[in-house]
C-alpha cells in the first residue's frame, strides 16, 4: 500500500492568518514548521515500493538520484515490477541501471498538472513520450497512477508499467 509519511502533513499546515505581500512575494502564515521533504531513497522505502527500492540501491543509482538537482522521475510501483520481472532476472547491473535511467529526467522539476503532450530526454538518452488524456498523464503506455510526490531535489510521479 502506498502512503506517504510525512508529505500528507503539507495539507495540515493551514493559512492562520492575513498573507503578507512582500515585493511580489507573499508570505503564508502557518502553525508549525515544515518538514524538509525526503530523498528519493526514503520515499521508496516508506511509501512501500520496494521493488523499486531495491532496484535502486542494487544498482547504486540512487546515489545519484538523491543528490542530483531538478530530478523528476517516474518509479514503477511494485506490480510493474512484478510484471517485467521475468525479462530482468538475469540482467546485468549495467542494463538494470539503463532502464531506471530510462524514469529519470534531469533539469527540470515537472508536476503533473505542468506536463503536456510531448516528448521527454531522460538520463539513458533514449526519449519517452508524454501525452496527457482527458486530465490523466501517460509516460509512454505507463499511467501515472500517483502523481507529484515531493522529494528534496524534485518530485517522482509513480507509473503502473
Amino acid at each position: 500500500m502506498f502512503r506517504l509519511p510525512s508529505l500528507t502533513r503539507l495539507t495540515t499546515y493551514a493559512n492562520r492568518g492575513q498573507d503578507i505581500n512582500v515585493g511580489g512575494f507573499t508570505i503564508h502564515k502557518i502553525d508549525a514548521v515544515l518538514d524538509v521533504p525526503p530523498q528519493l531513497s526514503t520515499v521508496a522505502v516508506e511509501t512501500g515500493l520496494s521493488a523499486a527500492a531495491g532496484a535502486l540501491i542494487a544498482t547504486d543509482i540512487i546515489s545519484t538520484l538523491d543528490v542530483v538537482p531538478q530530478l523528476t522521475i517516474f518509479v514503477p510501483n511494485n506490480a510493474a515490477f512484478q510484471l517485467a520481472g521475468s525479462a530482468f532476472v538475469n540482467a546485468s547491473v549495467e542494463t538494470l541501471t539503463s532502464v531506471l535511467q530510462y524514469h529519470a529526467v534531469v533539469g527540470s522539476v515537472v508536476f503533473s498538472q505542468d506536463i503536456v503532450n510531448g516528448t521527454a530526454l531522460p538520463l539513458s538518452g533514449q526519449p519517452i513520450q508524454l501525452n496527457v488524456v482527458d486530465g490523466t498523464v501517460f509516460i509512454n503506455q505507463a499511467k501515472v497512477v500517483i502523481p507529484n510526490v515531493i522529494l528534496a531535489n524534485g518530485v517522482a510521479h509513480v507509473i503502473d508499467t
